[in-house]
């Protein structure tokens, strides 16, 4: 797994990885997926210890806007808190995913799946007004902070543009910086 840049959010480096695929594609060792590929929630099979215990899973992008200016580090994909075992579907899904969609002219980004094992159930109130905005957040912080010990499993992707993304900005009402703008959105909101 490359581990280098992990550092920018979370403090170590998890004993586990985790296993992420998008239909036949495998998230591995920081390859390089497409947010076309990308946009529909991925198959995530957890390899959590204790089957009586609760974790959290994050997906996080620390490259918002661009690995070069992350100034809306982290951008948060995917929160969900209070999993019993190794089954996604008992947990409490508090960011609904939504897939990569890097801005144009960005680069390459970095998206993690983080799982941390909690300590004790977590108030779901309080994970909903942390991550109902998901841009400047520090997700390893917030986790540590409320019930979650380091992180033990997870995993890296990294991609890019594509025209895809320009839908996914628009769905999620995200226009970007003018450096960052599509020649769509520049048509659309200008380029100042």
């Amino acid at each position: 797994m490359e581990q280098s840049g992990y550092q920018d959010f979370i403090e170590n480096i998890p004993s586990d990885i985790l296993n992420v695929t998008y239909n036949d594609n495998k998230v591995i060792d920081g390859n390089i997926l497409t947010p076309t590929l990308t946009n529909i929630f991925p198959n995530i099979i957890l390899n959590n210890k204790d089957e009586d215990g609760l974790y959290t899973l994050i997906m996080t992008d620390p490259d918002a806007p661009s690995r070069s200016n992350p100034s809306f580090r982290e951008f948060i994909h995917y929160v969900c808190i209070n999993i019993k075992g190794n089954d996604i579907k008992t947990g409490q899904e508090i960011a609904s995913y939504i897939g990569p969609a890097p801005p144009y002219n960005s680069g390459l980004h970095r998206y993690y799946f983080v799982v941390y094992k909690q300590t004790s159930k977590i108030d779901s109130e309080l994970a909903i007004e942390y991550y109902k905005n998901r841009g400047g957040l520090k997700s390893n912080q917030w986790c540590i902070t409320n019930k979650c010990e380091m992180a033990h499993s997870w995993t890296m992707f990294q991609s890019e543009w594509d025209i895809s993304c320009d839908a996914t900005h628009e769905a999620i009402g995200f226009v970007p910086p003018p450096t960052y703008r599509s020649p769509k959105q520049i048509e659309k909101h200008g380029n100042a």
